[in-house]
């Protein structure tokens, strides 16, 4: 009954005492056999009770094949917040033998990646801390007689790359948005720190600088600046008054998601970095959920969008993008130039917002990285001259301009450095 699963479940979280290394539930009320090392089977455990009542409730409602209903239902009303519905989540893994002890190493999060961008039918929007990834084959490479990140493995890169080829051929509108950080989260300077130089030299190598092998070159060579139609590098920049002085930093983007055609989101803990990715090395956990499309944005009460027409898309996934689109162009969630994620309308106001926040930081704060320093000669000398800047006009100059900048959206300065090794 219902009521004895709650007392099952009251009973087994006050019992339960730890998970240990092989995954057993350590009970009070459970006698251990100190010779094995395992759970008596003498005393049914709360847990053990729990789980087949759950299973046998849990498959005799999905039976039914109703996902309100099965939401609904009193039986689950402790596990789900009021007019939620049900998805698919499918669970990846970057684990190894020495992570989880697996004989085969897994890379589910890479594949997962793969297969997203492959089969995406509109949009790919991007927000990860990293983005070190392969953007060319090992024919390409070959055929090219100097290259960057030859040690890189992970071709996610490379895979959104295809894809937007395959826009182009096709006369198809696909956007693809990626947001990274201004900078690695690394101390130092950018023309003192090697580690930051190492990251920053292997994430432009993949996007837009390496002997004509990166994405951004690729694409050039088949659409010339057409690919600015295709896919946009952004970042997160805030500034305040602080004790009176003007003040800009770096919004850190540490979160590792990917959301495609407003129906499935990947989110979980792997940077685009063979790290995360190739599955050896760091071990990582990460979800696809996929749920119920609808025609009737849930929030907004107006019909889904795609390319002008009306959509099937995923409430969880199509609130999930315009939350964070929204908060980073300073404007309302609900704001209809977001209904369409490819619309004209949408991709112009984020290339302009993104151009006039980047040349006002620039003009009062002249903060980097920025395009306008191609070396580490004009960084330097930049900073030279803002140490000397009368404080008064640089206080006026950021009163002035100020109201001007909206949002947090800047552009990933992908000039930066262009004439350094």
């Amino acid at each position: 009954s219902i009521l004895e699963n709650r007392k099952l479940q009251e009973e087994f979280m006050k019992g339960k005492k730890k998970i240990d290394d092989d995954h057993l539930l350590q009970l009070d009320d459970a006698k251990t056999n100190t010779t094995s090392g395992n759970i008596s089977s003498q005393k049914p455990s709360y847990y053990s009770k729990l789980v087949k009542n759950m299973g046998k409730m849990g498959s005799q409602a999905m039976a039914i094949d109703q996902e309100y209903e099965i939401a609904n239902t009193e039986m689950y009303s402790g596990y789900f917040q009021p007019g939620c519905i049900m998805s698919e989540v499918q669970v990846l893994r970057s684990s190894s033998e020495w992570s989880a002890g697996l004989r085969n190493t897994e890379n589910s999060i890479l594949q997962g990646y793969y297969e997203l961008i492959e089969n995406s039918k509109h949009y790919i929007y991007i927000e990860n801390q990293f983005f070190v990834s392969k953007s060319w084959t090992d024919e390409e490479k070959n055929k090219c007689k100097h290259s960057i990140s030859d040690i890189v493995q992970n071709q996610i890169a490379y895979f959104l790359r295809l894809r937007i080829e395959k826009a182009y051929r096709d006369k198809e509108k696909f956007r693809v948005y990626v947001f990274l950080p201004l900078l690695p989260g690394f101390a130092g300077e950018p023309e003192e720190s090697g580690t930051l130089q190492i990251i920053v030299k292997h994430t432009y190598a993949g996007i837009c600088r390496n002997y004509g092998l990166s994405l951004i070159e690729q694409l050039e060579k088949i659409m010339g600046d057409q690919w600015k139609n295709y896919i946009g590098f952004y970042s997160l920049r805030n500034h305040a008054l602080v004790n009176g002085a003007p003040k800009t930093e770096i919004i850190y983007i540490h979160s590792k998601l990917m959301i495609v055609d407003d129906t499935k989101v990947l989110i979980g803990s792997a940077n685009i970095n063979d790290r995360s990715m190739i599955g050896s090395r760091d071990s990582e956990f990460a979800v696809i959920i996929k749920e119920r499309k609808e025609i009737i944005d849930q929030k907004t009460k107006r019909n889904f969008l795609m390319n002008g027409n009306k959509y099937l898309a995923a409430n969880f996934a199509t609130s999930f993008r315009r939350a964070l689109m929204g908060e980073h162009l300073g404007i309302n969630p609900n704001d209809p130039i977001l209904d369409d994620p490819v619309s004209d309308q949408l991709h112009n106001f984020i290339i302009q917002r993104a151009n006039n926040n980047t040349k006002i930081y620039h003009t009062v704060f002249g903060c980097y990285p920025d395009d306008s320093y191609t070396n580490i000669n004009l960084l330097q000398n930049a900073k030279k001259e803002k140490e000397t800047e009368d404080p008064k006009a640089f206080l006026n100059k950021y009163m002035g301009l100020k109201d001007k900048i909206v949002g947090h959206f800047v552009e990933y300065p992908l000039l930066f450095l262009k004439e350094e090794e």
